[in-house]
Formats: C-alpha cells, structure tokens, sequence
C-alpha cells in the first residue's frame, strides 16, 4: 500500500498538495463555468475539490483502486456530489487489462502508471515504472467510449503518467473544447511527443509553448478547439 495513505493525516496533506497543484491546469483562467467536465487520472480528487464549482458535472477516470478509495472519501468529506469516479486505466482499445506499476524512486499517490518506461540518462538513470507483488491488474477504457454518449465536453483535464499518447493519438477530439493535460517529459525520449501534440493541433490550438527537447520536466498542454 502506498505509505502517503495510510493515515487520514496523511491522505489530508496529499490532498491539500494536489488541489494546490492543480491550479497548473488555468481552469479558473479557461472557462467561467461549464456542463461537463472530464477528469482523466482524478489521483485523490484534487482537481475535483478545486473546480466542482465550475461544472455541472465531473465524469472522473482512475486506475489506483487506493486512489479511487482516497477520492470518493475526499468528495464525501467535502460534500461533493456532482463528480462520478470510475475505476480504469485509459488507453487506446476497451477491455485490454493492464498491470498497474508504481514509480520506483516515489512514494506517493501520484506514482502508479501503465507505460513501460525507465530512464537511462541524466539524473533519473533508474528512474521508472515497474511491477511489484502489490502491481493491480485494471481493465481500460478508450477514449471512444468515454465519449460516445456526450455531444459535448467542455473540459478535459488529464494526467495519467504518460498513457496520454496511447490514450489521445489518432482519436476524434472534436468533441472537446478545452484540453488542458500533463504532457510528461519521458514521452520526447519514446518519439511520442510531437507526433501527439502535431495530433491535437489539428482540432485544437495549442495555447501553451511545448519544447519537444526539454526532457528536464514535463509540461502542461493546454489546447482550445478550433
């Protein structure tokens, strides 16, 4: 179990650093208020505790089963009731099952991911996913789906430790309005940057300057449909 959790105390001031954390994303810069709101990698509901007021609705995706847990007593907690948190791993197809990997060099709510990754330059020579006793198999869920029963999305906000190329690559984000994600630094060493930010550029314009070489940190994407 993730030791950052194991305490209310604990899972208190994770949540107060992720709704800070949070702010990154310029919700409160993008849209005044809006339907629908999409949280792709909700964490512990950080982003939801922040922004619920600004959306009717909060459909949210995790694949932590601990931090589906830690999110849903967070909204309890807080008296939120217009965000829904699904249990899933995004990524291109439906009804793949992957195994969920912590991030070796952490030890926080925000260190699991599907992608197989470890860095072998710089600082973070080690640093990477891998698969422990603990590691959870979760079922995906695409893009495609998710969207299917909506005519519009207003929000998107996705964080999901580098899942996003398999999950937004060669997908209709016509739908969307705004997309505002963390694009993560090791997709530059996979060549999976630019191809995905040249993707999203053809629906949305992209309102954030990307460096496609500064493997140094990530990045937020914040994109608005043309």
């Amino acid at each position: 179990m993730n030791k950052i959790l194991t305490t209310t105390e604990n899972l208190f001031m994770w949540t107060q650093r992720a709704i800070q954390e949070c702010a990154e994303y310029q919700v409160e810069n993008l849209i005044p208020h809006g339907k629908l709101c999409l949280d792709i990698g909700c964490n512990v509901g950080g982003f939801i505790i922040r922004n619920h007021n600004r959306f009717d609705n909060i459909i949210a995706y995790e694949a932590s089963q601990l931090n589906v847990q830690s999110c849903q007593m967070n909204l309890d907690m807080n008296g939120i009731t217009n965000a829904v948190v699904n249990r899933f791993a995004v990524g291109a197809e439906d009804g793949q099952t992957l195994k969920l990997k912590k991030f070796n060099t952490t030890d926080n709510c925000g260190s699991f991911g599907t992608v197989d990754f470890v860095w072998d330059k710089g600082p973070y020579v080690g640093a990477g996913w891998e698969e422990t006793e603990e590691s959870e198999e979760v079922p995906t869920i695409s893009l495609d789906t998710i969207l299917k029963d909506f005519d519009n999305v207003d929000f998107m906000k996705i964080d999901i430790e580098g899942a996003e190329y398999q999950f937004l690559l060669n997908k209709d984000l016509s739908k969307i309005d705004i997309i505002s994600m963390e694009l993560h630094n090791f997709l530059i060493d996979l060549n999976q940057q630019k191809p995905l930010v040249e993707w999203i550029s053809k629906t949305h314009n992209i309102l954030t300057p990307i460096d496609d070489s500064d493997i140094s940190r990530h990045q937020i994407l914040i994109a608005k449909r043309k």
